[in-house]
């Protein structure tokens, strides 16, 4: 597999009527951003050929595919099918530019022999990535040409395609949003990429009428993949609304509206001494505020991962105060390290009035390591 200097005969290809673009330079003046995936050929058959139909001399079908990857390699990917078998030929083929006279200048390319009872035939060369190939060839030869195929190269690009899931909250997805007035309430979006091209500088925006407008980054986003985005909102107006939420990167944008509607606030939450229904967790309610948290012989799992064992243990572990805003619903993360030790916690939930309709609690650490616990509570 080498380029070049094999190509024997095979160094000028007349193809008439060739009309070939320069591919795999992007205009500056194209909005997405966009990578060069591949150049595929169209091949057909070159006027005049097949000169024989003897076994081995026919092709019978032939595909060619330049393949750019974002490591910045390429390689020519050649598949070619003759019509039956023949040894003692060989197949030439290769990719170029195409000159004034409409005829393909081979510089990249490889032979290779044909032999007994094989019709199928298979190789990549590698290519340089900063040469322009517009055309490409293959051709059987048997002292002379047999039978020639070529076309020229079409480029297929690829950019990123962005998606904004609508808002989440408490992990549920909300059709409506209802909000307090005057109160910021945070709501988890989920920003993916689903094409095959990385979104750089993505950008998530939330506007509306009577709305706080929120602007928050997001940065890269690999093909395949997603990043939540916790946005704070805030209703300032009685009526009802829409959100429009927009997400940007890389010259491609999406959005999604979703309704708003103004709630009252929910029953402040009840002051004193709070047990969950399932007797893990107990804690104290004061002025809006949750205190003592503290979760009793709470099951850890630690291990796991590739081709490990879980072990389990029963752990006693506390988390700081954490404030109800007048919506009812509350969050709070807790990171710690210390050297090699370290632990991130966090508890989230709603409560209204003496109840505490759901709650979570996380807390992860090294070993691999971590509790999670879902609860309800209620007031003693």
């Amino acid at each position: 597999m080498f380029s070049g200097k094999s190509l024997l005969s095979l160094v000028v290809v007349t193809l008439a009527a060739l009309v070939v673009p320069l591919l795999g330079v992007t205009s500056a003046s194209a909005a997405p951003e966009r990578r060069l995936a591949k150049k595929t050929a169209d091949l057909s058959r070159v006027a005049g050929f097949p000169t024989s139909t003897e076994p081995g001399r026919r092709i019978a079908r032939a595909t060619m595919v330049i393949h750019y990857h974002e490591n910045g390699t390429a390689d020519l990917d050649v598949d070619v099918t003759l019509v039956d078998s023949a040894g003692g030929g060989q197949l030439q083929y290769g990719v170029g530019t195409t000159n004034g006279s409409g005829e393909c200048n081979l510089t990249h390319g490889d032979t290779r022999s044909t032999w007994s009872g094989a019709t199928e035939y298979s190789d990549w060369v590698s290519l340089p990535v900063n040469r322009v190939f517009n055309c490409a060839s293959v051709q059987v030869v048997h002292g002379s040409p047999t039978d020639q195929w070529g076309g020229r190269l079409r480029a297929t690009y690829v950019q990123p395609k962005l998606t904004v899931s609508r808002p989440q909250l408490l992990g549920k997805s909300q059709k409506q949003l209802k909000l307090v007035r005057k109160t910021k309430q945070n709501h988890e979006l989920e920003v993916r990429n689903t094409g095959k091209y990385r979104a750089r500088n993505v950008v998530l925006v939330a506007k509306g009428k009577g709305m706080k407008t929120v602007r928050k980054r997001v940065g890269t986003i690999a093909p395949g993949k997603s990043a939540t985005v916790k946005v704070p909102l805030t209703l300032k107006t009685k009526k009802k609304t829409k959100v429009k939420f927009t997400v940007s990167g890389s010259g491609v944008k999406a959005a999604r509206t979703v309704k708003v509607k103004a709630v009252k606030a929910p029953a402040k939450p009840a002051a004193g001494k709070w047990r969950s229904t399932n007797k893990s967790f107990t804690f104290t309610v004061k002025n809006r505020k949750i205190t003592k948290f503290r979760g009793i012989m709470l099951r850890m799992t630690c291990g796991g991962g590739y081709h490990g064992y879980q072990t389990y243990r029963t752990v006693n572990l506390t988390f700081p105060t954490v404030k109800v805003p007048k919506h009812g619903y509350f969050e709070a993360q807790k990171k710690w390290r210390k050297g090699d030790a370290w632990y991130n916690a966090s508890l989230s939930g709603r409560v209204v009035g003496k109840k505490m309709t759901q709650a979570k609690f996380t807390y992860f650490t090294a070993g691999n390591c971590s509790v999670v616990d879902r609860f309800t509570a209620r007031r003693r």
